[in-house]
């Protein structure tokens, strides 16, 4: 990761961009991180859209505090539904 003091560059966004394309860019300003340029491929374009989306980041969080709230469902209860409901799924199937 290459590290830019804001205070001490006079790069242009074309050569940040450029710098980014071959590894990540943190600007800092006073040594305080500032700002990280990456990246960005199509699947991360969409990720990153969410995470920035107030009204996402709201229902995310409602749906956390009603797992806290209520209790959920674990990951070993998950797999044992799953792992059943396959195992039902192929054992009920006709042969052709």
């Amino acid at each position: 990761m290459k590290q830019v003091a804001l205070e001490k560059t006079d790069l242009t966004v074309q050569q940040l961009v450029r710098m980014a394309e071959m590894e990540p860019v943190l600007l800092t300003r006073a040594g305080v991180p500032v700002v990280g340029v990456v990246r960005m491929k199509e699947a991360d374009r969409e990720a990153w859209s969410l995470g920035s989306n107030p009204e996402f980041i709201a229902l995310i969080e409602r749906s956390r505090a009603r797992g806290r709230r209520e209790g959920g469902v674990s990951l070993v209860e998950v797999r044992r539904q799953f792992t059943s409901s396959r195992k039902t799924a192929r054992t009920t199937k006709r042969p052709a």
